[in-house]
């Protein structure tokens, strides 16, 4: 399995608050630069850093509700995510 879908899924499943915040954070290096790109490649730069701030923060509030089961589909979640920031 992914390790980005088995950290998800984990997160999902974790009450711990420090343990969610340490796989989020396992998340975020994980998908953080792939987002940044995909921002910054779609809009004016001088705007692109407080969106891809947004889409990441939207993103993290709505992780425990993600309700894919596989890398692609929580890809195409967050780019979701991203194109409607």
């Amino acid at each position: 399995m992914d390790e980005l879908i088995k950290l998800v899924r984990t997160y999902r499943v974790t009450t711990g608050l420090a343990e969610r915040l340490r796989l989020a954070e396992e998340v975020f290096r994980l998908i953080g630069p792939d987002l940044r790109f995909f921002v910054f490649s779609a809009i004016p730069h001088d705007a692109a850093k407080d969106v891809s701030q947004e889409v990441l923060k939207a993103v993290f509030t709505s992780l425990g509700g993600f309700q894919g089961g596989s890398a692609p589909e929580f890809w195409a979640w967050c780019y979701r995510i991203a194109r409607n920031k």
